[in-house]
C-alpha cells in the first residue's frame, strides 16, 4: 500500500508536527561571580535556515522560561551588554521532548585582560540590569576592617558627609535597604563590610520597590551560601583609638536543609571639635551681637549583632527559609561647649559659660523573617510570600551641667529621658509570570504597619531634687499604615536588541500623629498615590547600550520633622517639627549609555528630577522674654518645588595587567522655588569625583588608593540642628581626602592580611554656612581621622572564592 501526505511546513523545521509546541527553560551567569544576570537576552534560531524563531528575556534569578517554541532543531544566542555572546549548541523540541532544559549559559565578560582577573582573584566590579547597577565590593581594599558606611564611600554616586548621612547624586533623600528590606540595624555603620556582598544603586526603581526615597534606592546585599558541606570565614581588625572588630560567618548544608548565621562585634571610639559663630545685624547692618562656640566631643559605642536562620528545600520547586536577627548598641556621648556671648547693640555686654553634656543610651532590635519560594512548572514562572517582624526598644539618658567663667560649680543641673520602641509588621505576595512570547507579567500586594512610641522626660534638679518639668517634657506617638499593589509587564523586540519594561503601583496610606503631651487632638491624616515606572534598553552592539528610565518617588517626613514638640537641649539652638507637612513627590528622568572595550567600561548618565512639596528646614531668630537673650529656633515646612539636573559618569581602565582604575564624577545644578529664599539661597550648582587606582604587586600583593573631592554645594533640605547644613539658607564649603590599603593573600590564599589608612594627608573637616534675615552662621566641624586598620581574615573551605555548583554536580534535590 501507498500513502501520501501533503502538509505545512513548521517553524522549526519538522514536518508533521505544525501545531505541536514545547517550552525551553534555562540560566544565565556571569562566569566570573556565578551571579544570575538579569534581563539578559535569549534568542532561539532554526539550525535550518538561521532564521530568528523566537526568544526573551531572563528574570531576577537570572532564569529564563519560553513557551510555546514550535518543535523543531534549534540552537541559541545569550547576549547582555557588556559580555560576549554565548552559543548554546543544538537542542530539539520534538512530542518525546516536549520541556526542553538547557541548562546555565555562562557570558564572559568582554574583556581581554580575563587571565589577569584571574590572577588577582577580582569579581567584575560593576553590572548593569535594567533597573539599577550592582557594584561588586569584595575587591576593595578600603572597606576591609570597616562598615558599610566605609563601603558607601567607594561606590559611585554616592557619598557619606561626617556624621554619616548617606546621599545619592547629592540628596540625602534616599532610602537604604539589606537584603531588599528596611534595614532593622539603628544606623548601618553596624553592618561590618566584611559581611557584604554586593551594592545596588537604584537610581530609577521600577514599580515592584517601595517608592520611598527621592533620589533612589541602595539596597545592601549581604553574603550567604548554598554550597553543600560547611563554609566559614573568621575576620579580626584592629585600629587606633581603640577600636576593634570581630565578625565570623558559618554556612552548613546537608541535603534539604541549609543552616547559616553570622556573629559580629564593634567597639567604636571617636573624638572631635565644632567650632560655630553666629552674628546678628540690624536693618542698617550694624553688629549687635556675636556668639561663638567652641565644642569638644567624644562618641563611642559597642555593638553586637547577630543573625542567622534556615533554608528548607521542601522540593526542587519550593523553598522556606526563617531568619531572625539581633542587635545591641551600648552608646556613650561627651561634649563640653564654651560659649561666649557679645552683646553691642542697644548696650555692651558679654558672657562666658561652659555647658556640659554627658549622655549614654541603650538599644536592642529584633527581628524575625518567613519566606516561601515556589518555582512554577515554567522556570519563568515565580510566586513569593514573605512575613517580617522587627520591633526597636531603646532609652536615651542625657544629664546637662552648665556653669559660668567665674565660677566651676554647676549652677544649672537638667537631665532628660527618652524611651522609645518602634514596630514594624510587614506582609507582602509577588507574582512573576511569563505571557506570550518571551513577555513577562510582575504583580504583587503588600501591607505594613508601624508604631513609633516616644516618652521624653525632662528634669530640674533643684537642691539635688529632680523636677519633672512638664512643659519640657514630651509624649509623641506616631502609627502609620501602608498597603499597595503593582503590576510590571517586560519584554523585548527586534530581535532582541530593545528590551523594556513599565509599571504602576498604588497605595494608599493612613497616618495618625498623637502629641499626648499637650492633650491636643490626634491628626489623622490618609494618602492615595499612583507611582508609575518606566525602563528601555537598547543594545546597540554587543559593546554598546543605551537606556531611558522614569519613575515617580515619595519622602514621607519622619516622626522627627512631624513631632512639634520643642528640644530645648540648647537653649539658644532649639528645634520643633511640624505636624502638618506633606510628603514631597519627586518625578525623575534619565538617560544613560554604556561602552565596553577590551580594557575600558564607560557609562554616562544625564539625568533631571522635578520635586514638589520640598520639606526644609527654616530658621529664625527670636527672643526669650523671660530669659532676655536671642536664640535660633528651627523648624520644617513645605517649599513650591525644585528642578535637579546632573551628568554622572563612571569609568574602569585597565593600564596595565598589574594597574587598575576607577574614577567617576558627578556634576548637578539645583533651582529651588521659595518665597523666602535670595537668588543666592535658591539656586547653586556642585560637582564631586573619585578616583580608585588598584596595583596588583605580584601574586599575593594588591595595593589601593582612593581619592576624593566634593565642591562647595547650596544646603537643600533638612536637619534638627541649627549649625548643620542649611536646608535652602546655606551651603557646605568643598572636601576632599585620600585613603589607602594593602592586602596580603598568606596561608595559600585562605588568609588575608590587610592594612587600611584612613585620610593619609588629614584634609577631611567640615565646613558649612548658614544665613537669613539679619543673622549669618558659620561652624567648622574637624572629627578623629588618619586612622590606620589592621586586620587578618581566614576562610574555611574557601567562604569567599568558591563558585556554586551546579545542580547535576551534587547529589541532592535542589539546589
Amino acid at each position: 500500500s501507498t500513502s501520501v501526505l501533503s502538509q505545512g511546513r513548521g517553524s522549526g523545521g519538522q514536518g508533521g508536527m505544525t501545531n505541536f509546541t514545547g517550552t525551553v527553560k534555562g540560566k544565565i551567569v556571569d562566569a566570573e561571580t556565578d551571579v544570575p544576570v538579569e534581563y539578559a537576552n535569549i534568542v532561539f534560531y532554526s539550525l535550518r535556515d538561521s532564521s530568528m524563531v523566537t526568544g526573551g528575556i531572563t528574570s531576577e534569578d537570572g532564569t529564563f522560561s519560553i513557551s510555546k517554541v514550535p518543535a523543531g532543531k534549534y540552537y541559541a544566542e545569550a547576549k547582555f551588554i557588556g559580555y560576549n555572546t554565548t552559543k548554546v549548541e543544538v537542542f530539539s523540541v520534538n512530542p518525546r521532548n516536549p520541556n526542553v532544559n538547557i541548562g546555565d549559559i555562562v557570558l564572559k565578560p568582554a574583556s581581554e585582560n580575563l587571565e589577569a582577573v584571574t590572577v588577582t582573584g577580582q569579581k567584575q566590579m560593576l553590572t548593569h540590569n535594567l533597573d539599577k547597577k550592582a557594584y561588586n565590593v569584595g575587591s576593595d581594599i578600603n572597606a576591609e576592617g570597616g562598615s558599610a558606611l566605609e563601603i558607601m564611600e567607594t561606590i559611585p554616586s554616592v557619598e557619606v558627609d561626617m556624621d554619616g548621612n548617606v546621599s545619592l547624586r547629592g540628596s540625602q533623600n534616599v532610602t537604604i535597604l539589606v537584603d531588599g528590606r528596611p534595614s532593622t540595624y539603628s544606623s548601618i555603620d553596624e553592618i561590618p563590610a566584611n559581611i557584604i556582598e554586593t551594592v545596588e544603586v537604584i537610581t530609577n526603581p521600577s514599580a515592584r520597590y517601595d517608592p520611598d526615597g527621592l533620589s533612589g534606592i541602595i539596597n545592601i546585599v549581604l553574603k550567604k551560601r548554598r554550597d553543600p558541606g560547611y563554609h566559614g570565614m573568621v575576620m579580626l581588625n584592629a585600629g587606633t583609638g581603640d577600636k576593634y572588630m570581630s565578625t565570623v560567618n558559618f554556612n552548613y548544608r546537608e541535603k534539604k536543609f541549609n543552616f547559616f548565621t553570622n556573629l559580629s562585634y564593634r567597639q567604636f571610639r571617636m573624638s572631635g571639635e565644632t567650632i560655630s559663630d553666629r552674628k546678628m545685624t540690624n536693618g542698617d547692618d550694624e553688629l549687635m551681637s556675636l556668639l561663638q562656640q567652641n565644642q569638644d566631643f567624644r562618641r563611642g559605642g559597642d555593638f553586637i549583632s547577630a543573625r542567622g536562620g534556615v533554608d528548607y528545600f521542601i522540593s526542587d520547586a519550593s523553598t522556606l527559609t526563617f531568619s531572625g536577627g539581633y542587635n545591641s548598641r551600648d552608646f556613650v556621648r561627651w561634649d563640653v561647649t564654651q560659649t561666649a556671648t557679645e552683646t553691642y547693640l542697644p548696650s555692651t555686654s558679654n558672657d562666658l559659660y561652659y555647658r556640659e553634656d554627658d549622655g549614654d543610651s541603650g538599644f536592642s532590635s529584633y527581628n524575625m523573617a518567613l519566606n516561601y519560594t515556589l518555582n512554577g512548572n515554567e522556570n519563568g514562572r515565580k510566586l513569593t510570600a514573605d512575613v517580617f517582624f522587627n520591633r526597636w526598644d531603646g532609652l536615651f539618658k542625657s544629664d546637662l551641667n552648665q556653669w559660668w567663667d567665674n565660677n566651676s560649680n554647676p549652677e544649672i543641673f537638667e537631665q532628660s529621658i527618652d524611651n522609645f520602641a518602634t514596630s514594624i509588621l510587614t506582609f507582602q505576595t509577588d507574582l512573576i509570570h511569563p505571557i506570550g512570547n518571551g513577555g513577562r507579567l510582575e504583580t504583587g500586594l503588600k501591607g505594613m504597619i508601624r508604631t513609633q512610641d516616644s516618652d521624653f522626660t525632662f528634669y530640674s534638679v533643684i537642691a539635688n531634687n529632680f523636677i519633672e518639668d512638664n512643659n519640657k517634657s514630651n509624649w509623641f506617638i506616631y502609627d502609620e499604615q501602608q498597603y499597595s499593589a503593582y503590576a510590571i509587564y517586560s519584554n523585548t523586540f527586534a530581535d532582541g536588541k530593545f528590551s523594556y519594561q513599565g509599571g504602576v503601583r498604588v497605595e494608599q496610606a493612613f497616618t495618625k500623629a498623637d502629641q499626648r503631651a499637650t492633650n491636643e487632638e490626634p491628626i489623622d491624616r490618609d494618602f492615595l498615590n499612583w507611582f508609575p515606572s518606566a525602563h528601555i534598553r537598547w543594545n546597540i552592539t554587543e559593546k554598546n547600550s543605551a537606556q531611558i528610565a522614569y519613575s515617580k518617588r515619595v519622602s514621607r517626613p519622619s516622626t522627627r520633622l512631624l513631632n512639634p514638640f520643642v528640644n530645648y537641649s540648647d537653649p539658644l539652638n532649639r528645634s520643633a517639627g511640624n505636624p502638618w507637612l506633606n510628603p514631597e513627590f519627586t518625578n525623575s528622568f534619565e538617560i544613560s549609555y554604556s561602552h565596553t572595550l577590551p580594557k575600558t567600561r564607560l557609562s554616562a548618565s544625564t539625568y533631571y528630577r522635578n520635586t514638589t512639596n520640598i520639606i526644609s528646614r527654616y530658621v529664625e531668630i527670636e527672643t526669650d522674654e523671660s530669659e532676655g537673650y536671642d536664640y535660633a529656633m528651627s523648624t520644617f515646612r513645605n517649599i513650591d518645588e525644585s528642578e535637579s539636573l546632573g551628568v554622572e559618569g563612571v569609568i574602569t581602565q585597565t593600564i596595565t595587567p598589574w594597574w587598575k582604575i576607577n574614577a567617576s564624577a558627578n556634576y548637578n545644578s539645583i533651582k529651588l522655588y521659595a518665597d523666602y529664599l535670595d537668588e543666592e539661597s535658591s539656586e547653586g550648582d556642585s560637582w564631586t569625583t573619585r578616583a580608585n587606582s588598584t596595583f596588583n604587586i605580584g601574586k599575593n600583593v594588591e595595593l589601593q588608593l582612593t581619592g576624593n573631592y566634593r565642591s562647595p554645594s547650596l544646603s537643600v533640605g533638612g536637619s534638627m540642628r541649627f549649625w548643620q547644613s542649611g536646608g535652602g539658607q546655606g551651603r557646605t564649603e568643598e572636601m576632599y581626602w585620600l585613603d589607602m590599603g594593602m592586602r596580603i593573600n598568606v596561608l595559600n590564599k585562605k588568609g588575608t592580611i590587610t592594612l587600611r589608612v584612613s585620610d593619609i594627608l588629614n584634609t577631611m573637616k567640615y565646613e558649612a554656612l548658614t544665613w537669613g534675615p539679619s543673622f549669618t552662621s558659620n561652624i567648622e566641624r574637624i572629627r578623629e581621622s588618619r586612622i590606620i586598620w589592621v586586620g587578618f581574615s581566614y576562610r574555611i573551605n574557601e567562604y569567599r572564592n568558591r563558585k556554586e555548583r551546579r545542580p547535576e554536580d551534587i547529589d541532592m534535590d535542589f539546589e
